[in-house]
């Protein structure tokens, strides 16, 4: 991989990601978010690397406002950075997009890079690696399931001759065959995340960053009341208000 140098010694932007030695400063942060929105919008890799470094140092109502200067949705930037803490970079396959290694993601970290390696080969579509992983998930279940060899039972047999019948012999019980377990596709996430901070919680909504409030002293403070809505919000808003209410009341 090419390194490309930023005046920045603790980062290194590389053609699959971004790598960054040590810790970030929140103004370093934001300086390199500018950098990437303005020179590297589309590469994926880079800007989830990003979003990993230094996301949980920044104060939320900053983040909001660096979020809007920069034009980046914070549930699209979330997805990202799951992805790309789920390849380092040195298992990042070049030529493959960001969309072929997130369908992968499902299979063992084992399996991940001999799957990618066949779609990169074989010029495999996105449609075609999920085909191909939902059949390979099949072949690990029953491999799974077969894992274990199954005990036969023994049967007594009549004695022929006219001497006592000797006691018969110990039935083995049989296993019962241990079910296949294919994998349940994964849950639809929950739009609405709650935060400890230092002086109570924080509530928001994934997809509107401004649909945010905070629970200080058993009151519900909303983040931006200043903030005009449109139908989207107002309905996240609902959720996030419903959500505080709960927590109020003890219910969650």
């Amino acid at each position: 991989m090419t390194a490309v140098q930023v005046q920045m010694p603790s980062v290194e932007v590389l053609e699959m990601g971004l790598r960054v030695v040590g810790t970030l400063s929140a103004s370093e942060w934001e300086q390199i978010g500018h950098w990437l929105a303005r020179e590297h919008q589309g590469h994926q890799w880079r800007i989830g690397d990003w979003w990993n470094a230094n996301r949980d140092n920044i104060p939320d109502n900053h983040l909001i406002t660096l979020l809007e200067q920069l034009e980046l949705d914070i549930k699209t930037l979330r997805n990202l950075g799951s992805i790309c803490a789920a390849y380092p970079i040195e298992d990042r396959i070049p030529g493959l997009s960001l969309t072929h290694h997130r369908i992968a993601v499902s299979l063992p970290p084992a399996e991940r890079r001999a799957v990618l390696m066949a779609a990169k080969e074989n010029g495999w579509s996105t449609r075609e690696l999920e085909r191909r992983v939902r059949e390979r998930k099949k072949e690990l279940a029953k491999e799974l399931a077969e894992d274990e060899p199954l005990v036969l039972p023994l049967t007594s047999r009549p004695n022929p001759d006219p001497v006592p019948t000797p006691a018969p012999e110990p039935v083995i019980p049989r296993p019962a065959p241990r079910p296949v377990r294919l994998p349940e596709p994964e849950p639809e996430p929950d739009p609405i995340w709650v935060e400890p901070d230092a002086t109570g919680l924080r509530i928001g909504h994934t997809a509107y960053p401004l649909a945010q409030v905070a629970i200080r002293d058993n009151r519900i403070v909303i983040w931006d009341p200043h903030w005009r809505m449109d139908a989207g919000g107002a309905r996240a808003m609902a959720q996030v208000l419903a959500v505080a209410a709960d927590i109020l009341e003890g219910v969650r």
